[in-house]
């Protein structure tokens, strides 16, 4: 893999998440590679490009998301494959009151990924086996996290120019090498307090070794993941 951070915003007259000067060398800013992983220090400009420090006579600062938070954008290349993923950085409050900034940074709490969340596996409402499962059967999974991964934090409300509270909703993302699944993502939002979510998979209709990942977010950018190996008979 090789990484790079996009260096370009998106204009006022692009729909994307990430403008298209950033699959070019000259719209990003290489990170290194090729790696499997690598650490570097979030571009001091982050900000300014894709948060609302937007210097004066550019265009207008960028609009936060549901949660208050902005992203870098992150470029990585596997051959001819490019993809992106999106890094939360923390950015001043635009337009904000002072004594509103300073109650918003004494109590604003930054994000954490959440904890690597547990698969359970039933068949016709019986506890299965990974290592068991039968050729074109069909099987619920549940994907469970603790309570305090779905973290509590404030947002700055532009309409009221106040602090307030608010909840992590979490996401989970379905993948299989074989089968299909009932939904490809599933979840529960800010308001609801259950702890797990459920997905039916249909197993291939021929004996396999079948790898199988979910990949657990929270509504503020955290992520963790959890794999296994299921047999199918």
């Amino acid at each position: 893999l090789l990484w790079a951070f996009c260096a370009t915003p998106t204009s006022l007259t692009e729909n994307d998440s990430v403008s298209p000067a950033c699959l070019t060398e000259a719209g990003v800013r290489a990170i290194g590679g090729p790696a499997p992983s690598l650490n570097a220090s979030t571009p001091d400009d982050s900000c300014s490009l894709f948060g609302p420090d937007t210097p004066p006579g550019q265009v207008r600062p960028r609009d936060p998301d549901v949660t208050g938070g902005y992203f870098q954008p992150i470029r990585t290349r596997a051959g001819s494959i490019t993809a992106f993923g999106f890094e939360r950085v923390l950015c001043d409050l635009p337009n904000a009151p002072a004594a509103v900034t300073l109650q918003f940074n004494q109590q604003y709490v930054a994000n954490r990924n959440p904890a690597p969340p547990t698969i359970a596996v039933t068949v016709a409402g019986a506890q299965a086996d990974f290592g068991d499962l039968s050729v074109g059967s069909h099987v619920s999974f549940r994907v469970s996290w603790s309570a305090a991964d779905a973290e509590s934090y404030v947002v700055f409300d532009t309409a009221s120019e106040s602090v307030v509270p608010a909840r992590e909703s979490m996401r989970v993302s379905w993948f299989a090498s074989n089968g299909s699944f009932d939904a490809d993502r599933t979840g529960r939002d800010d308001n609801d307090t259950t702890t797990y979510t459920d997905n039916g998979w249909n197993a291939p209709g021929n004996p396999s070794v079948v790898h199988l990942w979910v990949v657990l977010r929270d509504s503020r950018g955290g992520v963790s993941f959890v794999s296994d190996d299921l047999t199918v008979k």
